[in-house]
């Protein structure tokens, strides 16, 4: 998918086309948080609109962060994971 339209609001996409999408990926941390999945990319996504997305790896490969950045603002999430 590179773009949806939504009345006469169009958004775009990009991707990293040497990265694969993983648990961490935007769209995918957003259709969790929606409850369902209806987009699956097969890399991670970097521009949403005016927005880009910036990953930080961590041991094993695992995103451990994702940056957001509009204009000026940018906005962090960061990631832990836990093994039984």
């Amino acid at each position: 998918m590179v773009s949806t339209t939504a009345d006469t609001t169009t958004t775009n996409f990009g991707y990293y086309t040497d990265k694969a999408r993983q648990s961490g990926d935007y769209f995918l941390l957003v259709q969790t948080i929606q409850g369902y999945e209806i987009i699956r990319c097969k890399n991670l996504l970097k521009t949403v609109g005016s927005s880009t997305l910036a990953y930080e790896f961590g041991d094993g490969g695992k995103i451990t962060s994702l940056s957001a950045t509009t204009g000026s603002n940018t906005s962090f999430l960061d990631f832990e994971y836990q093994c039984n």
